[in-house]
């Protein structure tokens, strides 16, 4: 088979190029050309002309450069001045909260109002400093009680606050006011004695009253008097003396008058008629007293009367009184039920030991107790239990009294 060459062809100039432009020269290629197969002539299988990338003129470049240098430095100037901003508006927070705070405190200090006006307050033993504050607020003495709360704590005396009866004024500043509560520089002092509590509760009321230790031991050891006293045996204390009440008291008073104070009022509520009841029974005052103090600490205040004639069927018959209260007395305790190792203990007012009355009052019994006392009702039992839902239920033999307690204390329906 002849093969020829191929043909060539005389390159045209491109559409466009301007007439003065150097003709399009293809590139040189080492590479042989192909044959044309059966004879046909096909232009796509000669050299094609190669395309240079567009390269971008000096006025892109330096356009593009300007835009890449505001995005690189816009950004970092941006979140600073976004920070720069929040650190302000904290700072001026801040500033605002400090000043706010302070205006606040120092009006806090500042007297209510300028009236002279006396305001009396009564602090009773046991109330907490937010208790005391609150009363100061709503009573016109204080500004404010969290004010009053913070200025006491600064001062450090935030739990020397002493119980009593102040004259207080709108006019005086919260420093002034807690000084004076703090000083007890008192009107009135207020001792609240509850009722059925034992002597030592009372010597905690006086301490709290600003009295010290020796000041109340002295005053309750004192020589006194009164007629309800003439039965007190020698060296007894003043247990069961010491009638449940709140009394009012002078600012300046001592202790031994607060005693004072107290006695004359048991003398004037154990009225002559009860003293001569007790008398009618074979019972003396002190006597008459211990009964009343076992009866306020047995009973609800509904059953007294027929609580005492339990005991003062037991008393007449010769039978012990195996009175709880009693050993709760004697072992410093409050069980509802003593053990049995507790009733077996040796000591004079364990009642289940010992005949009769205990040797004094068990506590400082209330009016209605001393009453029933020396008034019992007259009937048949000699036994009774409280059931837990404060029913007393009573019975007359110890066989119909197992019988209660099995049902009702030991969980038999």
């Amino acid at each position: 088979m002849d093969i020829r060459p191929p043909k060539q062809h005389k390159p045209t100039q491109p559409t466009g190029t301007p007439p003065n432009s150097k003709p399009f020269q293809p590139s040189k290629s080492t590479e042989p050309t192909r044959p044309v197969e059966n004879g046909s002539s096909n232009n796509t299988n000669e050299s094609l002309p190669e395309i240079s990338p567009i390269q971008p003129s000096e006025f892109d470049k330096n356009q593009s450069g300007k835009k890449n240098k505001l995005k690189k430095s816009n950004k970092p100037k941006g979140r600073k001045k976004k920070g720069l901003i929040v650190l302000v508006v904290i700072l001026v927070l801040l500033l605002g909260s400090l000043a706010w705070s302070y205006y606040w405190y120092n009006s806090s200090q500042a007297p209510v109002s300028g009236s002279q006006e006396d305001i009396y307050i009564s602090i009773e033993s046991g109330m907490s400093s937010v208790q005391i504050a609150n009363l100061l607020e709503n009573e016109g003495v204080i500004r404010s009680s969290l004010a009053f709360r913070l200025q006491a704590r600064l001062m450090g005396v935030s739990h020397q606050i002493q119980a009593g009866f102040y004259s207080l004024s709108p006019d005086q500043t919260l420093e002034e006011v807690i000084e004076i509560l703090t000083s007890g520089a008192i009107a009135q002092m207020i001792v609240r004695i509850p009722s059925g509590s034992i002597i030592d509760t009372v010597v905690d009321t006086l301490s709290n009253a600003g009295f010290s230790g020796g000041e109340v031991r002295a005053a309750l050891t004192a020589s006194y008097d009164y007629q309800i006293l003439r039965d007190k045996p020698a060296g007894a204390s003043l247990e069961g003396y010491l009638f449940p009440d709140t009394y009012h008291a002078a600012g300046n008073a001592t202790a031994e008058e607060v005693i004072e104070m107290i006695l004359a009022n048991t003398e004037e509520k154990i009225t002559q008629d009860i003293i001569d009841r007790w008398a009618e029974m074979g019972l003396n005052i002190h006597q008459g007293l211990t009964l009343a103090s076992i009866v306020h600490k047995e009973s609800p205040t509904e059953d007294m009367p027929a609580i005492a004639g339990v005991f003062w069927n037991r008393l007449n018959s010769g039978m012990k009184l195996q009175s709880d209260a009693t050993v709760n007395y004697a072992l410093g305790t409050s069980n509802l039920q003593p053990s049995i190792a507790d009733t077996e203990i040796n000591h004079p007012y364990n009642t289940y030991r010992i005949d009769g009355l205990p040797p004094g009052p068990v506590g400082n019994p209330e009016l209605v107790a001393i009453t029933a006392s020396a008034n019992p009702i007259d009937h048949d039992w000699y036994f009774f239990l409280h059931r837990p839902s404060g029913e007393t239920v009573f019975s007359t033999t110890f066989e119909e009294h197992d019988i209660n307690r099995q049902r009702y204390l030991d969980g038999q329906q």
